[in-house]
Formats: structure tokens, C-alpha cells, sequence
């Protein structure tokens, strides 16, 4: 019966349940575990005035592969993750409270709003996606550096 439950919920997850929730696994829905809050959606304008408040403990997080970031670089200050699935006690601060901004390429790439998820899930308080992603963020004229 089992099986089947998580074959069931696994539809209804692709079906019924769009973007962020995904991120959520089998076990957690099956075991009632309730759903992490949802992260901050941010553009291109906020991320820049976060980058210049030195108030914020911000961190940014590109979540790209690394051919998308051979091709446009990363936000300044940025630090690649290898993966949307990525340890959140090995790549991200010990403060749970720091403001943590994670972007891919574009509005339409959801690879961001995933590593969120993690975060949030992982206990993280101030977690932001900054939508436009790298691609919104160059035609917006901001500059980009080398991904080392």
C-alpha cells in the first residue's frame, strides 16, 4: 500500500502542485511534515540596493551551471554553487539569520527557487530568489565578474 501511496502522491505532486513545492520530498508529504514558509521573491533593482546596505548580512548564491556561468560570469560578490542540491551546512553561513539571495538564469529557470527551498528548510529566516536571474540582471545593465 505504501508503494502505491507514494505513486499517487508523486501525480498529484506533478500535476496539482506547481514550482516551489516540488522541492518538498515524497517522505516529508507522506509523514505530514509541514511545508517550509516561502521564500521573498526579489529583482534586479532590490538585490542591488541589498548589495549596497552594509547593514544586511547578505549573502548571493549563483545556482547556474557552470557553462551558463562561463557565459555571462556571476553577480559581483556571488559564490557558485555546484548544485541546486547542494549541503546547507557545508555551503552556506552558520547564522541562520543572514539574507540569503539565490538566482539562476532567467524568470524561467526554477533551479533558484529549489536552493531556497533547502535553505529554508535547513532553518534558514531571510531567504530571497532574485527572479530575473543573471540574464535580467545584465540587460539591466548591472555588471557581472568571472566565475573563478
Amino acid at each position: 500500500m505504501r508503494k502505491f501511496s507514494r505513486s499517487v502522491l508523486a501525480i498529484a505532486m506533478v500535476v496539482l502542485i506547481p514550482g516551489p513545492a516540488l522541492a518538498l520530498t515524497l517522505d516529508q508529504l507522506i509523514d505530514n511534515k509541514p511545508a517550509p514558509p516561502d521564500f521573498n521573491i526579489i529583482h534586479v533593482d532590490d538585490l542591488s540596493q541589498l548589495m549596497h546596505d552594509r547593514s544586511v548580512h547578505l549573502h548571493i548564491y549563483d545556482v547556474n551551471p557552470v557553462d551558463v556561468r562561463a557565459q555571462t560570469g556571476i553577480i559581483p560578490g556571488a559564490e557558485p554553487l555546484a548544485s541546486y542540491v547542494y549541503d546547507a551546512s557545508v555551503e552556506l553561513p552558520s547564522h541562520k539569520d543572514a539574507t540569503l539571495v539565490f538566482y539562476c538564469r532567467n524568470a524561467a529557470c526554477k533551479a533558484a527557487d529549489i536552493a531556497a527551498n533547502r535553505a529554508l528548510l535547513a532553518g534558514y529566516t531571510d531567504v530571497d530568489v532574485m527572479a530575473d536571474g543573471i540574464e535580467g540582471w545584465m540587460k539591466a545593465g548591472m555588471r557581472t565578474e568571472p566565475a573563478n
